[in-house]
């Protein structure tokens, strides 16, 4: 079996996702969103019945948008199903290029045959467009160890899953950043050294959240305040790295990186 025949396998647990209507609770509510916005022609602001809607952060519904235009409700899962198997995809390349001969023919197998997965992949939901950014997120991570500006890469993907689920992105990628700093804290190679980008992070997560809390409560005109504040923030975020790593080679890189991660997530903003 060769490995794009393998790939065309991890296809069949997601055959039949659109002979069922929209089953989970979370499921309604996305559709109706991502119809509304389409109904109002509207990219930024989410509505339910006529009114805001930031129960999630908005890439579901950029996603979810052009599909129900084009396909109605038979896309309402599509953008789940992509993701699943775009997730399969880069796995796959990543293990022909690191593992052993024959991993990367057992990854799409081992992908699709796991139960959870499957079954996100086949709901209207945020978390397999999540795993689909943090996969990319860990294995250019790992790339970076050798070419410091697939740091790039992590950080674009890291915002991008901030837009997908929130800051529980970044906890969940926080634990494997440490670790590797960890086992390599005496290497001189610069990739391990997190203080600066976790700096960075606090500077603009907590100004993120007070965004999220006062776009909510207050409104459109509070919100341009917290916008302004929040990149203002950034800005202040990254000179922290800045001045924490001024004297590391590969500052060039991790700076790219968290800008990486700060355009994407403003760009709901």
């Amino acid at each position: 079996m060769r490995v794009r025949h393998a790939l065309l396998l991890m296809l069949l647990p997601m055959l039949g996702w659109w002979t069922t209507g929209l089953l989970d609770l979370d499921e309604g509510f996305y559709g109706a969103v991502g119809a509304e916005l389409n109904r109002r022609g509207e990219w930024i602001t989410p509505y339910y019945n006529g009114r805001p809607w930031f129960e999630k952060p908005i890439l579901v519904y950029w996603i979810l948008k052009p599909f129900l235009s084009a396909f109605g409700e038979f896309g309402a899962r599509l953008p789940s199903v992509l993701c699943f198997l775009l997730t399969g995809a880069v796995m796959t390349w990543w293990a022909s290029r690191r593992l052993r001969p024959g991993a990367a023919l057992l990854v799409p197998l081992v992908w699709g045959g796991m139960l959870l997965p499957v079954a996100l992949g086949r709901l209207l939901m945020t978390d397999m467009p999540l795993v689909f950014c943090l996969t990319i997120a860990f294995l250019a991570y790992w790339e970076s160890r050798e070419r410091p500006w697939w740091l790039l890469v992590t950080g674009a993907a890291l915002g991008a899953g901030v837009l997908a689920k929130g800051p529980v992105a970044l906890l969940l990628f926080a634990p494997v950043l440490l670790t590797m700093w960890i086992r390599d804290r005496d290497r001189s190679d610069p990739v391990f050294s997190v203080s600066g980008l976790l700096l960075a992070i606090l500077a603009g997560g907590i100004v993120t959240i007070a965004g999220f809390v006062i776009g909510m409560l207050g409104g459109s005109a509070v919100a341009a305040v917290s916008t302004m504040v929040f990149i203002a923030a950034l800005l202040m975020g990254s000179l922290a790295m800045l001045l924490y790593r001024r004297q590391t080679a590969g500052l060039g890189a991790w700076s790219v990186a968290w800008s990486a991660f700060a355009i994407v997530v403003a760009a709901w903003y």
